[in-house]
């Protein structure tokens, strides 16, 4: 089976998602940081997907709540950082 830039994406998501699960509960700068970068990672491939021709209606609303998402970690990690 071909690895494609949406499974990709699926994958880097789910990375970022647990890198802030991971910040939140061992708050420390390298926590932080490998969270900012995780985050950065899913958001680079979420761009390059969405300037792609998606295979079907599932996959566009997938992209649609991943790019929620990580728009919800990007808040979380705010939040840390403002408390930290």
């Amino acid at each position: 089976m071909e690895h494609t830039n949406f499974d990709e994406m699926l994958e880097l998501v789910e990375q970022a998602r647990n890198a802030v699960i991971h910040a939140q509960m061992n708050f420390n700068s390298d926590e932080y940081q490998r969270a900012l970068r995780a985050l950065k990672l899913a958001k680079d491939q979420l761009s390059t997907v969405m300037h792609q021709e998606l295979q079907n209606e599932e996959q566009a609303t997938m992209v649609h709540h991943a790019k929620e998402h990580l728009m919800h970690l990007n808040e979380t990690l705010v939040a840390l950082q403002s408390i930290n």
